[in-house]
């Protein structure tokens, strides 16, 4: 069907403002349509509310291609779509031409405000219709998703393309926090933060290292940027030292290793101590002319230090590995003892 590309608009689950437009590929795609005169792939509806106007499905980037070459008429196919199809077929788009955090963040915050609002127009798990007793298996799920919809809910959604871990991780970005396992320690996270890198394991990393340092929120974005601009390729391995880098402030560390440093420094300044004195006796005893001591006393005091000789030489022997002859069997404390 020939429609005028000034009627075209975007589909209503893609936010034009905060969705990330590819520019690069924008100009490949010019490139292309010039050369070839080829520029299909783009799906429509007919718009729900503008009469004449259509909504698209996908092709959001070869439609800002078509405008800024000042194609007016395209031919293109028109289905009739539902508002769940119209998410479902943007996201699988969006999982072919990028998977940045800020595109995944964008697709499940969108599937979420559509499922909040479907679920609020039931009451009970009678009667719901088809669509939403799809997505449940009892009426137990159905009741927990209309305080809203959750990781499991989305997911089935969103459909098989759409892995778990995209869209929990997505979810701590739009809920503004990230918990810890163990503790249940919620870290405040900035989003348009997260949405600074490029791949979901770059953002992983940057909010693993937010949380270990406690970074506030209002001060993450800028961090980001700084992380983000400072290299052409950004690597995983280098965000930790960057953010540590960008801020003062000491990574959180649990009161054992606390202990275990406070240990550590008692015994570094035992150590120099009983290292000062021994030396400082036998300078003494030489100077006296005192070849050996015998006695009781002598005994005791040579035995006990005997005895913390090898104390101290298996702790050096055990804080430097040696104590293991398979290597993969030992445990490293990684954190701020030194």
């Amino acid at each position: 069907m020939k429609i005028k590309v000034s009627k075209l608009k975007a589909n209503p689950y893609r936010k034009m403002k905060t969705y990330p437009v590819d520019k690069a590929k924008v100009k490949r795609l010019k490139v292309s349509i010039k050369e070839t005169s080829f520029w299909d792939n783009v799906l429509a509806r007919p718009h729900p509310v503008k009469k004449g106007y259509f909504q698209i499905a996908y092709g959001h980037h070869r439609l800002i291609a078509l405008r800024e070459l000042n194609i007016t008429e395209v031919d293109i196919p028109i289905r009739t779509l539902d508002d769940a199809t119209m998410i479902r077929i943007m996201a699988n788009e969006n999982l072919e031409w990028n998977a940045s955090p800020a595109v995944i963040n964008e697709t499940v915050a969108a599937a979420k405000e559509f499922l909040d609002k479907e679920l609020a127009k039931y009451k009970t798990w009678e009667s719901t219709d088809e669509f939403i007793s799809s997505l449940f298996s009892d009426e137990k799920g159905f009741k927990r998703a209309k305080a809203g919809a959750g990781r499991e809910t989305i997911l089935k959604f969103l459909g098989g393309n759409w892995k778990d871990w995209m869209i929990q991780e997505a979810m701590q970005a739009i809920q503004g926090y990230v918990t810890d396992r163990k503790t249940k320690t919620k870290t405040p996270i900035e989003r348009k933060a997260i949405e600074k890198f490029p791949t979901m394991s770059h953002a992983r990393e940057f909010k693993k290292a937010v949380a270990d340092y406690n970074i506030p929120k209002e001060e993450q974005e800028a961090i980001a940027k700084k992380i983000v601009r400072s290299t052409k390729t950004v690597g995983k391995r280098d965000i930790r030292n960057a953010v540590k880098k960008a801020t003062k402030i000491q990574p959180k560390i649990s009161q054992e290793i606390r202990d275990l440093e406070s240990a550590l420094k008692k015994l570094d300044s035992t150590a120099s101590s009983i290292t000062f004195l021994a030396d400082t006796l036998r300078q003494d005893m030489k100077k006296m002319g005192v070849t050996q001591l015998q006695g009781v006393k002598a005994f005791f005091v040579l035995y006990n230090v005997g005895l913390a000789v090898k104390a101290l030489s298996n702790f050096a022997k055990f804080a430097a590995g040696q104590n293991f002859a398979d290597k993969k069997e030992t445990k490293l404390i990684k954190g701020e003892v030194k």
